[in-house]
């Protein structure tokens, strides 16, 4: 469990810094600037996907009764996600004037990124209680 633990730390990294400043060259390339602070958002992201892939290993090696029911929390938990992120960036979201659509895109991308990997690494988490 630690050592899948660890793996979800450095993927995630790995998955925060290669996205993020993928996203910031393209942004400063196409010459658009955002009127949030995308670091923000990739962080928020990034640290709910590690929180919610490592409550999924942890209650998928600790708890055989909730083994089945992982996938149910699973979006329980994506729901509560995004949930928070509604409240914390709700200025963001919520603007007055209108957002371009390279911000709304801006404000995707990092959703989509992240909860791929959620999808993914919950995925393979599940087939483990298959095949054993």
């Amino acid at each position: 469990m630690i050592k899948n633990i660890l793996l979800y730390i450095v993927a995630i990294a790995i998955l925060f810094f290669l996205s993020y400043f993928s996203h910031m060259a393209f942004l400063d390339k196409a010459q658009n600037n955002t009127i949030f602070d995308l670091k923000s958002i990739y962080l928020f992201h990034s640290v709910g996907s590690l929180i919610i892939v490592i409550a999924a290993e942890i209650l998928f090696t600790t708890s055989q009764s909730l083994k089945e029911q992982l996938g149910f929390i699973y979006l329980g938990t994506t729901a509560f996600k995004v949930l928070l992120f509604f409240i914390f960036f709700s200025n963001i979201l919520f603007l007055s004037h209108s957002v371009s659509k390279s911000e709304k895109l801006s404000l995707m991308i990092p959703l989509a990124i992240f909860m791929s990997f959620e999808v993914i690494m919950v995925v393979k988490i599940l087939n483990r209680s298959v095949k054993s």
